[in-house]
């Protein structure tokens, strides 16, 4: 794990072709995370359960997405920081429905924490009406922009994009407070 999967994952960001690719964003990722798993026996259950989750369908993403972030909101209720990068879902609704953002418009999200806020307006602004191709595409890659100065609301934002069904989410590892302009990624 330590050695060569981790290493290897985290090497997608430097043969990527392009920092929106979606191998680009694992490398990311990995590059922040750091294995807690010393056990083979652990990991092979870990590797059995991510094995039955299905990817096929927008539903089939809802699942996991869903489950990501009641965990997040857990931690915070249970006293631990999770909270600290969780907006409760009935508030980020009624703020997305209040401010119908439409396809065209940036949506900037400078302490993007488990990026809640992006991946609603995105599910808003998919359903919104029939997409066109070009419609399609910059919905995946030009919309929606973040910034997250900690490592792990980085990493849980990204997660939480690709689960709600960003291909490359636009995050960076930035402090939005010590920057004068925004940084497109």
């Amino acid at each position: 794990m330590n050695t060569e999967l981790f290493p290897y994952l985290t090497s997608f960001k430097q043969v990527a072709d392009n920092p929106r690719s979606l191998h680009y964003k694992i490398g990311g990722i990995f590059s922040e995370l750091r294995n807690k798993l010393q056990s083979g026996y652990a990991l092979r259950e870990v590797v059995n359960k991510v094995d039955e989750l299905k990817f096929l369908s927008n539903e089939d993403k809802h699942g996991p997405s869903s489950l990501y972030e009641g965990k997040i909101k857990n931690m915070g209720n249970a006293g631990g920081n999770g909270g600290e990068y969780y907006t409760p879902r009935p508030l980020i609704k009624s703020t997305v429905k209040v401010v119908n953002p439409v396809i065209g418009e940036i949506v900037y999200d400078g302490p993007v924490g488990s990026a809640g806020f992006l991946c609603e307006v995105f599910a808003h602004m998919r359903t919104s009406k029939e997409l066109s191709t070009l419609e399609h595409e910059q919905l995946q890659l030009r919309i929606f922009i973040g910034k997250e100065k900690k490592s792990l609301a980085y990493v849980i934002a990204i997660m939480n994009m690709i689960l709600h069904g960003i291909e490359a989410p636009n995050i960076v590892h930035a402090n939005t407070l010590g920057e004068n302009r925004l940084m497109l990624c």
